[in-house]
């Protein structure tokens, strides 16, 4: 193996180069390609280290330096000179361009003119570093690739992926590697919620073959099925909206929806032939009969999703792709049930062939059917019949539970928890510290070095019988490979991640195989990134984990927990889910409770100890502890202006003395070619102590006899120790401080004290509280709402279907019985109300009604032709029986899938389909035995 040893700084002063000016304008000149963001480089400078005893000796101070540097580094631009019928071009050869040119500058004193190499040390040497990053306990240049916005992901993935194979094969000594791979989570959950697709499109045919015997009908209802997909599909091109995790999740909800309507059309076609009507007239009675109800159906289902994109903030942006999926399926299902399935239904049907042996299996026998011509697996008829017996049997039972209904929504409503969004499996974590001491940035790494060991060797432990061994990261100080690892990111919310190489390219690191058990990254101390500010300062740093299951990730939580509360009980310790754009966009990252203290005087600078009071004060009144700003300590330096005046000393030569010393005097520009350097003046490393006692400012005197005196800088200066925020928090109204509970299950108990405890001019301190606790609230009132307005939308259109004001009630009755049962289920499953819980409520709740809607409508049309009341309610139910029961199935068993995978999509989705599943099985249970027991209370009279 030809790897490069990386042994100092100076070292990879190559690596950083090749980076910065070979990496990444090579990735950046994709046109997938947006930018590329970098960090962990090492620059370059030109510095010149003073030979103070020779300078002191000769009278020389560090502005003859300066000056003679000024003189010779002056570029004098283009010149043209004409010699007959000739013109030249003039170079001047004397231009500053290398190392060398800096030390053959001459300077002239006391008649005497020396180089600039015989008075100071000129180097090339790396910056003053400020942060680093580290990957797997190895220094490395890590690059955030972001994708173009508007650019394909297939053709980011193969670009990528051909220029990270090709800069490998030409530089096989340079190891590449991938973290934070955004881009593999969304490949997975994509193939995931397309696998989801096609099982539930499987599991909707074994329910149509097992309900209607033989293949013909299954194959009318799949290739009507398939056509309506393949019309979403059209339409999902024609408006530009892309395959994204929420646009497939809105697919696979409708796709259970969509069978509805094909369902219920074969359905009632198969009852007219089973009366004995022609196939042709069969067809037209039975697509006629249920073309308004299934219209007024599709519309309720329209009705919920549409008021959803007005909720506020990003998610109702987002959750438009779903409503628009499910409107576009819904209306493709309707258009192919009523034009093209009775044209199928004929062609198939009146093909003469031989009836296969499974037309003779059917879950249930069709209302009409000859039994001597079908075997019946299962009486679903008898079992209607005593389940709507026991309900008119037990009115008053079956009333009260139905009124009983109403007060246990509103109850569990209040009792349920409530979050922003679903929680969801993760196999990695950042860790934010700021260790809270004036430590060096070698102090810091040190620090994060042991705490990469301490992991890895709980990692050990935590998984026996590994094959892989993990080195420690300074076992071998001499061998170390340079490492450019690239971090993929985007900035298109809707495709959540952007693409990477493919697993099988060769360039491929697998991050997290079964072979490898933890992964690292380190962000030491303030980065060089643009688009990304989380680090401020030396003293903190952000600990990348990546493991193979989300049980070794949160034993390596609790344990790098307990170990830095014991070492370093100073520092501030944040643990959060690294940022990707789904958690930008939702914001899941957000503490539970934050307290803001505003000082009403804004031009009064925040005292430190009165904050510090304040803390004490506000966790006492909550009973836990929160985290606050982080404060630091600096050193002032206060120079006596009277006392530069008196020694005629200006203000200026003590700053660049100063700065001299403190190793950060920039002087000027080296412009080398293509580079340019800066040029700095540095003294040797000491303590500010030392600083200011041995360094000394030349002073002419007054006698010209004495000449010239040295005095110290601490003539000069005086230092006080100051404590002050690291950073400044603001808001729409202005500055403020932070009190922050991250994970408290108080957050009303703590509010309330808090507002009492501060309420009035308490010290010139205004209180505001915000947090996932008040976000997740306003978004159940919005959804509240929401389901308000939908709950109008589906009684006009259920009044102007049935004529009447009454029966709309009848159906929309069922929705406060099947969401209170509902959120039983979801409160003993452990599931909470939130944002994907709460929209699969609302969503049932429009699909559910469509059952009643079918049967009341049956009733009406029974009730119309003179069959009195008891006989129509029995008859609609008998014949609506399999279509409800198939279509409620059908909806449930799409939804199944999304419970038994583990992808992000899945995990995200989860808390809707369980809600929908227990939504949709009360409902059915209503839909048939208890809707018909309220509209027999309300018509029993006439």
């Amino acid at each position: 193996s030809t790897r490069q040893l990386v042994n100092s700084s100076t070292d990879f002063l190559s690596l950083s180069d090749f980076a910065e000016n070979v990496v990444r304008r090579r990735i950046e000149q994709l046109p997938e390609v947006a930018m590329v963001d970098i960090s962990g480089l090492i620059h370059k400078q030109v510095q010149i280290v003073p030979k103070r005893e020779k300078m002191d000796a000769l009278g020389l101070t560090i502005s003859d330096i300066e000056n003679a540097l000024a003189n010779s580094n002056v570029e004098p631009g283009s010149m043209t000179v004409r010699e007959g019928y000739y013109e030249y071009n003039i170079r001047f050869s004397t231009v500053v361009r290398t190392i060398e040119d800096i030390e053959n500058i001459p300077l002239r004193h006391d008649g005497r003119i020396m180089r600039m190499k015989e008075l100071a040390d000129i180097h090339l040497s790396p910056v003053s570093e400020s942060g680093l990053t580290t990957y797997n306990g190895k220094r490395s240049v890590s690059l955030a690739i972001i994708k173009q916005a508007d650019e394909n992901m297939e053709q980011m993935k193969s670009a990528l992926n051909g220029a990270i194979w090709s800069l490998k094969q030409t530089n096989p000594h340079i190891q590449f590697d991938i973290s934070r791979n955004q881009t593999e989570l969304l490949d997975y959950t994509l193939s995931n919620l397309q696998q989801n697709l096609a099982l539930g499109f499987l599991f909707i045919l074994i329910v149509a073959v097992l309900f209607m015997g033989g293949v013909r009908s299954p194959i009318v209802i799949g290739v009507c099925m398939v056509v309506a997909i393949v019309i979403s599909f059209i339409f999902f091109y024609l408006f530009g909206m892309s395959l994204n995790i929420i646009s497939l999740s809105g697919l696979i909800l409708a796709e259970g929806m969509m069978i509805d309507n094909a369902i219920i059309v074969t359905e009632n076609i198969t009852q007219y032939r089973d009366k004995g009507y022609a196939l042709d007239e069969a067809c037209a009675r039975g697509t006629h009969e249920v073309i308004t109800p299934m219209l007024s159906s599709s519309l309720t289902t329209i009705a919920v999703f549409f008021p959803l994109v007005f909720i506020s903030g990003i998610a109702g942006a987002i959750f438009y792709d779903e409503a628009f999926a499910v409107t576009v399926g819904l209306i493709a299902s309707y258009i192919t049930g009523i034009i093209l399935l009775p044209v199928l239904y004929k062609i198939v049907f009146g093909i003469k062939i031989q009836v296969d042996k499974l037309t003779r299996y059917k879950l249930t026998r069709p209302c009409g059917t000859n039994p001597s011509s079908t075997r019946q697996l299962v009486n679903l008829s008898t079992i209607y019949d005593r389940g709507i017996d026991w309900v008119f049997s037990h009115k008053k039972t079956t009333f009260a539970l139905t009124l009983l209904s109403f007060p246990l929504c509103v109850l569990m409503f209040y009792l349920m928890p409530k979050e922003r969004m679903p929680q969801t499996n993760q196999t990695e974590l950042a860790v934010y510290i700021d260790w809270n001491e004036n430590i060096h940035l070698e102090d810091n790494k040190m620090r994060v070095e042991e705490l990469e060991r301490f992991l890895r060797g709980t990692s050990e432990n935590a998984v026996q019988g590994s094959r892989f061994k993990v080195q420690s990261a300074t076992s071998d100080k001499n061998v170390q490979e340079d490492n450019l690892n690239f971090e993929l990111e985007t900035l298109n919310p809707l495709n959540l991640m952007p693409s990477m190489p493919d697993e099988s390219s060769s360039t491929r690191q697998p991050v997290n195989s079964s072979t490898e058990k933890l992964t690292t990254q380190a962000h030491i101390g303030i980065q060089q990134y643009l688009l990304e500010k989380s680090l401020v300062s030396t003293t903190e740093a952000e600990l990348y984990l990546r493991t193979a299951t989300t049980e070794q990730l949160e034993a390596l939580r609790q344990a790098l927990q307990k170990e830095l509360g014991e070492k370093y009980p100073l520092a501030t310790v944040k643990f959060r889910e690294p940022e990707n754009v789904f958690e930008q966009i939702f914001d899941t990252n957000e503490p539970e409770l934050v307290v803001e203290l505003h000082n009403k005087d804004k031009a009064k600078q925040s005292d430190i100890s009165l904050l510090e009071q304040m803390e004490e004060q506000i966790e006492a009144l909550a009973g836990e502890e929160c985290t606050t700003t982080a404060t630091g300590q600096q050193i002032n330096l206060t120079i006596d202006r009277e006392r530069l005046l008196m020694y005629g000393v200006s203000y200026n030569e003590i700053v660049q003395q100063l700065r001299t010393a403190l190793r950060d005097n920039k002087i000027a520009t080296l412009r080398s070619y293509q580079d340019y350097l800066p040029i700095t003046v540095a003294g040797g490393e000491q303590t500010l102590e030392g600083i200011l006692n041995r360094t000394f400012v030349t002073i002419p005197s007054t006698d010209r006899n004495m000449g010239q005196h040295r005095v110290p800088l601490r003539s000069f200066i005086t230092q006080s120790l100051d404590k002050d925020l690291k950073i400044i928090t603001a808001g729409t109204a202005g500055e403020y401080v932070p009190y922050t509970f991250a994970e408290t299950e108080n957050a009303k108990e703590i509010s309330e004290k808090v507002r009492r405890a501060f309420r009035g001019n308490r010290d010139g301190w205004e209180v505001n509280l915000s947090g996932a606790y008040f976000s997740s609230n306003q978004m159940i009132q919005e959804l509240v709402v929401v389901l308000f307005i939908s709950l109008l939308l589906m009684y006009f259109i259920l009044t102007s279907q049935f004529g009447s004001f009454v029966q709309p009630l009848i159906v929309l009755m069922e929705i406060p019985i099947d969401v209170g049962f509902a959120l039983v289920v979801m409160h003993l499953l452990g599931i909470s109300l939130n944002l994907m819980s709460a929209i699969g409520i609302v969503v049932s709740c429009g699909i559910i009604i469509n059952d009643s809607i079918l049967k009341l409508d049956m009733i009406n049309v029974l009730r119309n032709e003179g069959v009195p009341l008891m006989e129509a309610i029995h008859t609609a139910g008998t014949r609506r029986l399999r279509s409800i029961i198939m279509t409620s199935l059908t909806t449930i068993l799409a939804m199944v899938p999304l419970l038994f995978t583990n992808d992000f999509g899945s995990e995200l989705q989860r808390p809707l389909s369980i809600a929908m599943i227990a939504t949709m099985t009360v409902g059915t249970l209503v839909s048939l035995f208890v809707i018909p027991l309220i509209y027999w209370g309300i018509y029993k009279k006439n």
